[in-house]
Formats: C-alpha cells, sequence, structure tokens
C-alpha cells in the first residue's frame, strides 16, 4: 500500500529573496538578545507608565470637578440654581468627554444621575428653607 504524502513546497522557495531567511539571521546570539529593548510589558517601564496614565486620569478628573466649581459658583449671581447646576453639569461632562478619564458611557450614566439629584436638592433645600421661616 502506498500512502500519498501531501508535501509542502519549500518556505524559501516560495518567499522573496527579501523576506529569505538567512540560518544566520533564525538563530539569535546572546548579544541581540541582550541589546534588544524589552517590551513595556514586562519591564519596571510599565508600572511607571501605569502610575503616570493613572495620576493623568485623575488630573483630568479633577480639571471636570474645578469645571463644574467654576461654572457653579462663578455664575452664582447671574442665573438662578437650576440654569446654573444645568450649565455647570454639561460643562464639567464635556470635560469628561473631550479627555476620556472615565468611558463615554460612565459618563453618560454619571449625567442620568447628576441631573435629578441635583433637582432634588433644590426642592430639599427649598423645603428646608420654608420650614425655618
Amino acid at each position: 500500500m502506498s500512502t500519498m504524502t501531501n508535501r509542502q513546497p519549500d518556505e524559501e522557495a516560495v518567499r522573496p529573496e527579501s523576506d529569505a531567511v538567512s540560518p544566520e539571521s533564525a538563530v539569535t546570539s546572546p548579544e541581540s538578545v541582550a541589546t534588544s529593548p524589552k517590551s513595556t510589558a514586562d519591564g519596571p517601564e510599565s508600572a511607571t507608565a501605569k502610575r503616570r496614565k493613572a495620576l493623568r486620569k485623575l488630573f483630568w478628573f479633577a480639571l471636570s470637578v474645578l469645571a463644574f466649581v467654576l461654572v457653579y459658583f462663578g455664575l452664582e449671581a447671574y442665573m438662578d440654581y437650576g440654569a446654573r447646576v444645568t450649565l455647570a453639569i454639561t460643562l464639567a461632562v464635556i470635560v469628561l468627554w473631550v479627555l476620556e478619564p472615565i468611558p463615554f458611557s460612565m459618563t453618560a450614566v454619571l449625567v442620568l444621575f447628576l441631573l435629578p439629584i441635583s433637582c432634588l436638592a433644590l426642592q430639599r433645600l427649598l423645603s428646608f428653607l420654608s420650614l425655618q421661616a
């Protein structure tokens, strides 16, 4: 009985000259391994890069909170509470969307919670003040 074997063409014969792997380049010498740059996932640069990324995200989030505070307290004499809070939340969310310290979906959920909570806080504040008078 004869068995048929599927012979595959020689890889070097199929490849163009520039892509052909020479035996010398296929074997890596210890010197080339030592001088090759390490991937960022393995070295200590990874921890530093992660720390920088976390600090950058924290800074962008703090910047959005600062934008909220500046608009909220800066426009106190010019706008009533509802418009001021809505504008402050909108500006803070725009900063979060542009700089993206948190994902877009979480920013959208944040807006969905902050706007009703701010209205509820206004109602409670007004009811508290009416009880004091």
